[in-house]
């Protein structure tokens, strides 16, 4: 995910060298990636900074979008950055974080 740099230039402008894209990835302008997989012009819906991570937010396009065949290959080990399983749900998600899903409430109800 390359995404909402604080710079006015194009997002990959900002990373200071070529991009070569292998499918796949996230970037929030289309500067950046064209290959098969790839999502320009997407707003990735992070979470703000918590342990060392930035968990995609429920409706984030990163959700399930990454390729399932290489997310689960050896070099990668099944795991995200946070050392979390993935895939969990039906695929694996751009980025280096799993979203873990949305936990809900139901309210109690007193009689």
């Amino acid at each position: 995910i390359v995404a909402s740099t604080v710079q006015p230039q194009a997002v990959c402008t900002n990373a200071g060298g070529v991009v070569t894209s292998l499918g796949h990835n996230l970037g929030s302008d289309d500067t950046c990636f064209g290959a098969a997989g790839d999502l320009q012009n997407a707003d990735p819906l992070l979470a703000p900074l918590a342990d060392g991570a930035r968990q995609p937010l429920p409706g984030s396009p990163a959700i399930d979008a990454a390729d399932l065949v290489l997310c689960t290959e050896t070099a990668v080990a099944n795991v995200d950055q946070l050392d979390q399983a993935r895939p969990l749900f039906a695929g694996c998600d751009i980025g280096a974080v799993e979203w873990t899903g949305v936990a809900a409430y139901l309210p109690i109800i007193v009689r």
